[in-house]
């Protein structure tokens, strides 16, 4: 098991009001969190430990995290890097919540994330796709040599004809409809 990374980031509610960013990898959730400490003009934010805080997160207006629990500490809160979070590519603007035992909002911190596409993910998915069409094709070589031995001489189907009707589970040989063998 390896150990957690802790990424830090310090947001004051007074000063810099700028949003503050944290570069990711898409995927890169497990082993890693976020300690956010908060700060007022400056001054450290401490908690009781009665409040409670929440995240909730967008990438482009479309909602990846809603309310899911992070963790209040002393002096700073603890964010999860959660699946969602880091399942879709792009800048996620994500908003803290802290909450006292009333339920009411006493502090809100907003941050982005920044999802990076993963390259390995892009590279499987191409793989997958060469695989996949692979097998097709070898699918189709085979049922296209079934079919020139027993055609009796009506003529050789080559690939380029079945590669134009892959789509469908039939093609035409001449005049007569001969359906691929299930």
């Amino acid at each position: 098991m390896s150990p957690t990374v802790y990424e830090d980031l310090h947001l004051d509610f007074k000063e810099n009001r700028s949003l503050q960013t944290i570069k990711i990898k898409q995927f890169e959730d497990q082993y890693r969190q976020i300690r956010i400490f908060l700060c007022d003009n400056g001054l450290p934010v401490t908690f009781s430990g009665t409040e409670t805080a929440t995240i909730n997160a967008s990438v482009n207006g479309v909602v990846t995290t809603y309310d899911a629990e992070c963790f209040v500490e002393n002096d700073y809160i603890d964010v999860p890097l959660y699946a969602t979070l880091t399942t879709l590519a792009g800048k996620e603007r994500c908003e803290i919540k802290i909450t006292n035992p009333q339920w009411r909002v006493i502090y809100t911190a907003t941050f982005i994330l920044d999802v990076e596409p993963s390259v390995a993910t892009s590279e499987s998915a191409a793989v997958l796709k060469t695989t996949e069409l692979a097998s097709v094709l070898a699918d189709h070589e085979s049922r296209i040599a079934k079919l020139e031995a027993s055609s009796g001489g009506l003529g050789v189907l080559s690939t380029s004809a079945v590669g134009a009707n892959m789509a469908t589970s039939s093609f035409v040989l001449g005049t007569a409809e001969i359906p691929w063998e299930t």
